[in-house]
Order: structure tokens, then C-alpha cells, then sequence
């Protein structure tokens, strides 16, 4: 069973993937199929890890969060990848 403490860290670690992937990974590579391939994955896996985090505490909310979560997700991922590019990658 995982502490506390790891539980906090795994959930930190799921709400900030899209922002630190989207904002990393575009200042590596500018290739778009790249960013969407590592962009569904990230979706993926925050939205998997965010459903086992709430599945401990209330499964119904859990299930219903499951609707909007990659739509959450995706828009953090694409909003902070396009903001890095014009912001900061901008020459």
C-alpha cells in the first residue's frame, strides 16, 4: 500500500506531465506527429493515473472524471507546447 506521501507525489507528478512534456519536448524536436504521439500518451497516462488516485477516495467521481479528463489533459499538453513555441522558441 503507498504512503501518503508517494500518493502526493505520483498525483504532482500526473497534474504537471503535460505542462513540463509540452513545453520540453517542443523545444527539442518542432516535429508535429512527435508532439501528437508523445501528446496522446502523456493524455493517457495522466488520465490513467488521475482515475487510480480518485478511485481510492470516491469511485463514482472517478468514473465521471474519465469523460473530461483528456480533454483537460490534451488542452494543457497543446496550450503550454504552442506558448513555449511562440514565447520562448520564437527567433
Amino acid at each position: 500500500m503507498p504512503t501518503q506521501r508517494s500518493a502526493k507525489a505520483f498525483a504532482l507528478f500526473v497534474g504537471l506531465l503535460p505542462y513540463v512534456a509540452g513545453g520540453c519536448l517542443v523545444l527539442l524536436t518542432h516535429n508535429v506527429l512527435r508532439l501528437a504521439i508523445v501528446g496522446i500518451v502523456v493524455i493517457l497516462f495522466c488520465t490513467t493515473g488521475a482515475y487510480v488516485i480518485r478511485k481510492r477516495t470516491n469511485g463514482q467521481y472517478a468514473a465521471h472524471r474519465l469523460i473530461i479528463d483528456p480533454f483537460l489533459y490534451g488542452f494543457e499538453f497543446v496550450f503550454t507546447a504552442v506558448l513555449v513555441h511562440y514565447v520562448i522558441g520564437a527567433r
